[in-house]
């Protein structure tokens, strides 16, 4: 270690620890017994102090975002199925949602019972994932009204050790941000969906 990096540890002393919320101390119990663990949105809004207005301006720049080629039609969020993402925690924060049913999300534990399986239908929900220790995947969406265009915008949250970092437990975060879309329906084949694929700002789309 260098004199400025000695300099700098030096000075900053011990942490100082304190209490975590009740929200925070629960889904740490979560993720360390079951691997998986959902924070209601009303929690999550309240943690970040914003209202539903300040969460509406929040979800218009969604479409500002970069966009990247992922899923395959049908308005599938996972088309590999039930998988690992390859890193230590997955977080999923929905964004908005809009005249989609299903999308729903399910965690399981590697030999196949199901530990959680929820649909995330109000913004600002959170649902937590111990990636080492469960797999998960999300049903397609479908529009609810045919006649209309249907989407579901999550962002999602990937963590995973550092060790080339000379931080002690450091770990580095990725963001990726997309949209699952179905489109609406045909008049000549009313039943049916198509979707488009959901968009990125690093590597992938959400899972």
């Amino acid at each position: 270690m260098d004199e400025i990096s000695e300099s700098f540890w030096a000075s900053a002393g011990p942490p100082a620890f304190q209490e975590p919320p009740p929200a925070v101390a629960a889904a740490r119990e979560s993720l360390g017994s079951v691997g998986v663990h959902l924070i209601p949105a009303a929690t999550v809004r309240s943690h970040l102090g914003t209202g539903e207005e300040e969460w509406a301006r929040f979800a218009t720049h969604w479409d500002d975002l970069s966009q990247d080629r992922y899923a395959g039609g049908e308005g599938r969020p996972t088309p590999e199925g039930r998988h690992r993402d390859g890193v230590t925690l997955v977080s999923w924060l929905l964004v908005s949602r809009n005249n989609a049913s299903g999308g729903r999300s399910t965690a399981l534990a590697p030999d196949g019972p199901e530990l959680l399986s929820a649909t995330l239908d109000e913004p600002a929900s959170l649902l937590l994932s111990d990636d080492r220790r469960t797999l998960h995947a999300v049903s397609p969406i479908r529009p609810l009204d045919p006649s209309r265009h249907a989407h579901r915008d999550v962002l999602v949250t990937t963590l995973a050790p550092a060790r080339q970092w000379r931080v002690p437990d450091a770990l580095p975060m990725a963001l990726r941000v997309g949209r699952t879309s179905a489109a609406r329906s045909s008049r000549t084949r009313p039943s049916s969906a198509t979707a488009t694929a959901p968009s990125s700002s690093s590597a992938s789309a959400p899972r």
